[in-house]
């Protein structure tokens, strides 16, 4: 892209090599839990994990995370959690 400046540091990544797609980087907020997605049949075992762990919440997969991971993190690493104060 014109608006984004290179830095010598960084390097494309080669098509076939792997990468550390988890499940563990998922981002809980308020009445939600957002979990990536990979294309996998362990989509759905993951999300169903989730929902037993966090039952009072939705769990919204994000599809086709691979591009984020590709950036070198995901849903966790790209959100700013901002909790609703808790009443007393």
């Amino acid at each position: 892209s014109e608006s984004v400046d290179r830095l010598d540091s960084t390097w494309a990544r080669p098509a076939g090599n792997r990468i550390a797609a988890s499940y563990i980087n998922y981002y809980p907020g308020n009445g939600v839990v957002v979990v990536p997605e990979f294309g996998s049949d362990l989509d759905v075992k993951a999300k169903a994990k989730l929902a037993e762990l966090f039952p009072d919440h939705k769990i919204v997969g994000i599809e086709n995370s691979r591009e984020i991971l590709l950036g070198g993190g995901n849903v966790a690493c790209i959100t700013l959690p901002v909790y609703a104060p808790q009443r007393r």
